[in-house]
């Protein structure tokens, strides 16, 4: 189990799993990290193994051990999962299948196909952390809080509202920032505190009038890893999945230049809204002036939405770049 690694699309840590027990936690890891990569396919899961996954050691009967299981499912159709892929809202529950066999006591598994996405895509954007470690931490907060500050692994720094964090971290409405301090940090502190360097800084709102400023957000402070050693570990685990290495690193390429697309059209895409062109239809033996509406990038094209001033008609213009775009109205910009 020392090298079982957990991995995930950052999307997942969005999620808030409010209620769940320290050792329910752990189930529902050990068991995404045992469907990283399947495809969809059922995985079965031996009581006697997840037993070992999660370190139980206190004796728990097998009727014990099957209502935690189920625990674990309940809570989780009680989530209202939603993802943001693209240009799609997606909602659905987790698993598609969760078989319990008393008789073999064994569990079995298959993940939503809406889900496959945040187990199975290979790319930049992900979670990663060692299965072992998580499972010895004691307090549910430092459980959420960890996979959370993994996420932001190769940087060491995690910034977050105190609203996002109590939701996140299923803290109680009722919680005063000493009752946070006392029943949510210092448990954090204390398991994660010395080995990963942890500082927490909090952040206030401005004064207003002659009330006290509060506390609006935090600011988390912590032992960054290498890039270069991480990467080289994800390409071992590529690897030992039966993944072509430079069919990956294409994807990864292509990835980020679409990623550096998507920044830069972002970045200037406002310079151009509702500016206007001017385009001459021989058909009716006329000029059109267009208005820029709107930008969206997909499936590598460049859709741009636009309004015929006269009539009010809109209709997309595909590109293939935005520099094609660019040149496109110089061309004809008035």
């Amino acid at each position: 189990m020392a090298n079982e690694i957990v991995k995930f699309n950052n999307q997942f840590n969005n999620v808030a799993l409010k209620g769940f027990t320290s050792q329910e936690l752990n189930l529902l890891i050990t068991i995404a990290s045992k469907l990283k990569e399947k495809e969809g396919e059922k995985v079965t899961f031996d009581f006697f193994d997840l037993k070992k996954y999660i370190k139980l050691n206190k004796n728990e009967t097998t009727k014990e051990f099957i209502k935690n299981v189920m625990n674990v499912n309940k809570k989780l159709l009680k989530i209202n999962f939603t993802f943001y892929n693209q240009n799609k809202i997606i909602q659905f529950a987790l698993f598609k299948s969760f078989v319990i066999d008393t008789d073999l006591q064994t569990l079995e598994v298959s993940v939503n196909d809406e889900f496959l996405f945040l187990l199975n895509e290979l790319t930049s954007n992900f979670t990663r952390f060692e299965l072992e470690e998580f499972v010895k931490f004691k307090s549910t907060y430092t459980k959420e809080f960890y996979r959370r500050m993994k996420q932001f692994r190769h940087t060491g720094v995690w910034k977050i509202s105190i609203d996002d964090f109590n939701r996140l971290l299923g803290i109680s409405e009722s919680y005063k920032i000493s009752d946070i301090d006392k029943r949510v940090f210092q448990p954090i502190l204390s398991e994660l505190g010395e080995k990963y360097n942890l500082k927490i800084i909090k952040k206030y709102s401005k004064k207003t009038g002659r009330g006290r400023s509060s506390v609006s957000g935090f600011e988390f402070h912590f032992k960054k890893e290498n890039r270069r050693v991480v990467e080289q570990e994800n390409l071992e685990e590529i690897k030992q999945a039966g993944f072509d290495i430079e069919k990956v690193r294409e994807h990864k390429i292509k990835e980020k230049i679409q990623k550096e697309e998507k920044n830069r059209i972002n970045k200037v895409s406002d310079f151009y809204l509702y500016r206007k062109v001017k385009m001459y239809d021989s058909f009716y033996e006329q000029y059109n002036y267009l208005e820029i509406l709107a930008f969206n990038q997909k499936n590598d094209k460049l859709n741009v939405k636009i309004r015929n001033v006269d009539d009010g008609y809109v209709q997309d213009f595909t590109f293939d770049s935005f520099k094609n775009f660019e040149n496109w109205f110089r061309k004809y910009a008035i």
